[in-house]
């Protein structure tokens, strides 16, 4: 891997309250750091084979323990008022010359990194290239997985004792901020509430949809379920319940398919979630979220589709129309009978 300027604690960090886990995957001074970093606001993302474990990822952010016990984490940049660079073609010598990032960190074994700088803005996922690499902005809408135990060490001590300004140069490329950024729910006391459960027999499920009612009858079992003093003790119950029901279908999971549905929905409550963003969405759901989104579309093509109706009404046919706006012969007519009364 080429040498990019790098951090690393020169010190041991004293530790925190819940840093003491025997049971968690990451060495002592990880743990230390993860748990600095929590603390700092870092909004961690659960991993499972590099893909988010929870659906509603960017809605919640998890409990310190629930970090502590997953092996594998990414982290959104701009919880720490960050974004960060995911290079993934090209070596970029000459853009930290020119644009020093806070701090690097090695991604994967062949030589990528991250470049993490400081921002004002909360920002979209995108592409970026420039001084001959390039790859992905990750900030407020995307995580980036962090890949070796030290990694949260060198981050940590970099967004602290790196006295550069090490801003975003987002000036270099097209790195738009997002609009209607909502913060992420904070973790808070496991969630136990009664819920009204799904009435569903396994046993006549057929295999395409297995993943999907297993997942419900846990999670919902799980939000009324009461809960041990620790988040091991925790999924280990939720690990044998969802394996115990699991046996009811008539062609059951593989097993380690089932025990990382079990992590799923065990860090989800024991992070204080509960249903709203947990599962898939509702028919009514999917009903609101069309509906919401069909006005938003007819708001930002209002002024193309009043223009059309102009243009049919002095005369000119619907097909010549639909020629002139690339648009079918149908949808003229469909913005007419919407908007010209037609």
């Amino acid at each position: 891997m080429p040498v990019y300027p790098t951090s690393r604690i020169k010190q041991p960090l004293p530790d925190l309250p819940g840093t003491d886990t025997p049971t968690s995957p990451h060495p002592k001074e990880t743990r230390r750091a993860l748990a600095y970093l929590h603390d700092r606001g870092a909004h961690f993302v659960l991993l499972a084979d590099k893909k988010p474990l929870w659906k509603g990822y960017l809605k919640r952010r998890p409990a310190l323990e629930t970090v502590l016990h997953s092996p594998e984490l990414g982290i959104v940049p701009w919880s720490l008022q960050n974004t960060a660079l995911d290079v993934d073609r090209g070596e970029p010598v000459q853009l930290c010359l020119f644009h020093p990032p806070l701090v690097v960190l090695a991604s994967g074994q062949d030589g990528r990194c991250h470049l993490y700088y400081w921002d004002t803005e909360p920002r979209r996922n995108g592409n970026w290239d420039a001084f001959g690499c390039g790859g992905q902005i990750r900030g407020a809408n995307g995580f980036l997985r962090l890949w070796h135990p030290q990694s949260s060490v060198n981050l940590l001590f970099a967004l602290a004792h790196n006295p550069n300004p090490c801003m975003f140069p987002a000036d270099l490329f097209q790195a738009p901020a997002t609009k209607n950024y909502r913060p992420p729910a904070d973790p808070g006391e496991p969630f136990t509430r009664q819920v009204a459960l799904p009435a569903i027999d396994l046993g006549e499920v057929e295999p395409g949809n297995r993943n999907n009612s297993l997942f419900d009858v846990v999670r919902f079992w799980a939000y009324a379920a009461g809960k041990p003093g620790s988040m091991h003790d925790w999924h280990e119950r939720v690990r044998v319940y969802a394996q115990s029901r699991n046996v009811e279908f008539r062609r059951p999971l593989p097993v380690d398919e089932v025990d990382k549905l079990a992590l799923s929905v065990s860090t989800w409550v024991w992070s204080g979630g509960g249903p709203a963003y947990h599962g898939a969405w509702t028919p009514e759901q999917r009903r609101r979220g069309g509906v919401t989104w069909g006005r938003m579309r007819r708001y930002e093509t209002r002024k193309r589709d009043a223009e059309i109706v102009r243009l049919v009404r002095g005369g000119i046919s619907m097909r010549q129309v639909a020629q002139s706006f690339g648009l079918s012969a149908k949808m003229v007519s469909k913005i007419m009978r919407r908007d010209g009364k037609v």
